[in-house]
Parts: structure tokens; sequence; C-alpha cells
């Protein structure tokens, strides 16, 4: 319906792929049949075609860079296997400010790991019915090896952390020829862990199987205790550690990263990471990634060294300007941030981006395209300015008139709206960078959810 937003009734791709497959097991004896039943069933079961509409609407940020979001409405029966994966519902802002200061990225995501395995057992059960006695073998084995398997699956659901951090003020040198300094790195992982079981087992496994002399020595830190191994052989001064807070299993390279998430266990200072989420007010999510400036920075300047240290070795092999081309446009490609949240019946994504995507940057280009086309037409042949000017005007009047439209429909799928409902411009305004003017000296007239806008000059959109 317009560049900007699609709304759309989704057609489920996988089935064009999957059909041909499943009939081509109906031919093969040696395949029973529920195989194929189960295969050429699969599209379904996936959920796509439980999509009602979606749309997505990009707006610039006032902090820098732009915000896309894009919204997935189902019915509201839809049970496939995409609407039952997510996990826990968490808040970003909190997980980031659980997080050392120094943290340079983090990721976070939650799975339905329970719904997951009791779908598997359903499904193999049902396509290889001998496969009921050997899962239920493997569970008998697993519970026999002390593995907390329910544990595991309960801390997937409630989610996993993973974060990278920086510390700037200490540089390593990397085991590498010629050397390479690079700011002390460190990682955190952090498990749901509610009944501090993983924790437990962890800390027996490691009693049962690692010598006396290389076990973890027990420290307390603020009423916490942690288990710190200080005598293993590994290289750059790695200390691994592991403890149990705010109900979860968390376990850090350093005590560094250890003691900062112990002392802010209240979460009440405030992460440097948390600008990156400025431009960002509903932080709700299943899955979610933040990237910080200074990972870029040591990714550039791990970058820039090994190039100097290759064209030391031959000056021609890498042209000199590289890395100041490639790196910033490389890493500004990728999103700093993204949130998946699954609400009841709405899906949405958010990320936050530093450059316009193509997808998404049709205003931006065509307020250059346009002024370029009618400097070109003016230059070759003065007579056709004032037409070209006028067919620039008129392609830009129909861009607004998309955006408009896009925003209409994100507004629509969000609040919930019928067709019938007329939105006001400021009831568009999150979804527009601005109120459009018409290049023509028109106005515009948003008009319901179920028709075009339309301009005063042109009429609607076309």
């Amino acid at each position: 319906m317009s560049n900007g937003l699609w709304l759309v009734r989704y057609i489920n791709p996988i089935e064009y792929v999957v059909t041909p497959f499943a009939f081509g097991l109906r031919q093969e004896e040696s395949v029973p049949p529920g195989v194929a039943d189960w295969v050429e069933a699969l599209p379904f079961r996936i959920g796509l075609d439980e999509v009602i509409q979606r749309g997505s609407s990009t707006v610039k940020d006032p902090n820098g860079g732009y915000i896309t979001k894009t919204a997935m409405q189902r019915s509201p029966d839809a049970d496939g296997v995409v609407w039952n994966l997510q996990g826990q519902e968490f808040d970003l802002r909190t997980e980031v400010n659980r997080l050392p200061k120094e943290t340079a990225l983090m990721f976070r995501f939650t799975l339905n790991a329970p719904w997951v395995v009791q779908e598997s057992k359903a499904a193999a059960s049902k396509l290889v019915p001998e496969a009921a006695t050997g899962i239920q073998q493997a569970e008998a084995m697993i519970s026999m090896s002390g593995i907390p398997l329910d544990a595991i699956l309960q801390g997937l659901y409630g989610g996993i952390t993973f974060a990278l951090c920086l510390n700037q003020d200490v540089n390593w040198a990397l085991p590498v020829p010629g050397g390479i300094e690079v700011p002390q790195m460190g990682l955190v992982l952090m498990v749901d862990d509610p009944e501090g079981v993983l924790h437990q087992t962890l800390l027996q496994r490691i009693q049962a199987q690692i010598p006396g002399p290389l076990q973890p020595s027990e420290e307390t830190v603020s009423n916490v205790k942690v288990h710190r191994f200080n005598g293993l052989p590994l290289p750059l001064k790695i200390m691994p550690q592991f403890a149990s807070f705010n109900n979860r299993l968390v376990v850090t390279t350093d005590s560094l990263w250890m003691d900062q998430m112990i002392a802010n266990v209240s979460g009440e200072v405030p992460s440097p990471l948390l600008s990156q989420l400025e431009g960002i007010e509903d932080t709700r999510a299943h899955q979610a990634w933040v990237v910080g400036g200074a990972l870029q920075e040591v990714a550039s300047d791990i970058l820039d060294s090994t190039l100097e240290k290759v064209r030391g070795l031959n000056e021609d092999i890498i042209p000199e300007g590289f890395a100041e081309k490639l790196l910033p446009d490389f890493l500004d490609f990728y999103p700093n941030v993204g949130l998946i949240y699954q609400g009841e019946t709405l899906s949405t994504s958010i990320i936050h981006h530093k450059r316009a995507m193509p997808s998404s940057t049709g205003g931006a280009q065509s307020a250059m395209v346009a002024p370029a086309v009618v400097g070109m037409l003016a230059a070759i042949a003065v007579p056709s300015f004032t037409k070209a000017r006028e067919n620039a005007q008129q392609a830009q009047c129909m861009h607004q008139l998309r955006q408009i439209d896009s925003a209409k429909q994100m507004w629509a799928i969000e609040n919930g709206q019928p067709d019938t409902a007329t939105p006001t411009w400021e009831d568009l305004m999150p979804y527009l960078t601005g109120k459009p003017e018409c290049p023509m000296g028109g106005t515009y007239e948003i008009g319901a959810v179920g028709e075009p806008p339309s301009s005063s000059i042109l009429g609607p959109l076309r």
C-alpha cells in the first residue's frame, strides 16, 4: 500500500516449498504415511498463515539515528509455533542496569523451552510410535546423571543474558605475531535460577571433578558467596567465577565485573549503556540486544593495528584509507539496539540504527533526488525547468501521502482501530518525522483507515 508500511493478507511462502516435498515423501514406500502428513501440515503449524496484517514505520530519533518499529497482528486464536516460542517478558532498561558499567555489548533472550520439549516429544511419538520408549529412556539417563533438566528448561524460559565488557583502563597484548593491544575483555553470563538449582549443581560438579589445587576459593562480597578460580592455567589473566544473586546464576571472567554487579544488585546506579535507549519509550521485550559505542571504537582500533602490521609486510596488499572507509560503514549498518516483544495478539520489533535503511528512507532519498533531477533538467533545457519542477513537486506530494498512509495504518494496528476510524494529526505524530507540508501549497486530508489520504491539488493517493 505504501513504501514505508505494507498492509497485507499474509501469504505463507513455506507452503510452496513443503507441499511438493511432502508429495515426494508419499511416493516413498519406506516412509510412514504419518511422516508425510506431518510435513504437509508443517507450514500451517508454524503459524505464519495466522498473521492478519503487518506494518512498519521509521522516524528520526532527535538524539541521532533512526528508530524503525514493525508490528504484526495475528488472529486472537492463533496457536502456531512462532507464537509459543517466547519465554518470560523482561524490561530491557532493568537488565542493562544490572550489568557492569564497562558493558559494551549485551544480548538477552528467552525461550519457552518446556513447551518446545513437550511439543517435540509429542511430534516424535506421533511420527514414530517407537520413539516414545526411546524418549523415556533418554529422560531416565538424564535424571540418573544428575543433570537438572527441569531447571535448565526453566532457566531458558526465564531468560539468559550474555554481555561483553571492555575495561579501557587495562590493556591486554593479544598472543599474535607482532602483538596487538586491546582493552581488558570480560564476559558475563546470567541464567534465571530462582531455586538455586543450577548454581548448586555447578558447584557440586566442580568439587567432584576438578583437582584440589585448582578448586575455586569462596569469598563473601556484600553477603553474596562468590566462588573464584585463582589457579587455573588460563591466558590473559582470566579468573572465572560464579555466584547466585537476584535469583540468577551469574558467571563472569573477572572479579571486576562480579563485584560491580553485586554492589549494584538493586540497579540504582545507572549504566552508561542506557544512553543507547534514550529514544525508545517502551522497553518491554522477549529478546533484545544493545551495542555501545566503545565496541565500535575498539573494533576500529584493532582493525587499524592489524592493517598497519599487514602493510608493514607488503604495502600493496591493502590500500591506504581502506579501514577508514570500510569499517564505519560496516559497523553502522547493524542496529545498535533491538527489541522483540510479543503481546497477546500483536508482535512488535523495534530497532535503533545509525543510518537510514534503504527500505525506510524514501523521504530522505526523495528530498535529495528531486532537486537533483530538477537541476539537471534545467541545465539541459531551460524551457523544461518549470515542467520538471512540477513533476518533482508532484512526486514529493505523492511520497508524503504514502508516509501519511503508512502512519495511519501503523496507528490502526497498534491501537486496534477499525477501517472506519479516522486518526488526527496528533495521533500520527509518533509515526512521522513532522507534519507533512504540501510542496505545491495544498493541504492533506488524512481520511479513514480504510481510505487513502488525499491532496487538495492531486486528489487521493494512487
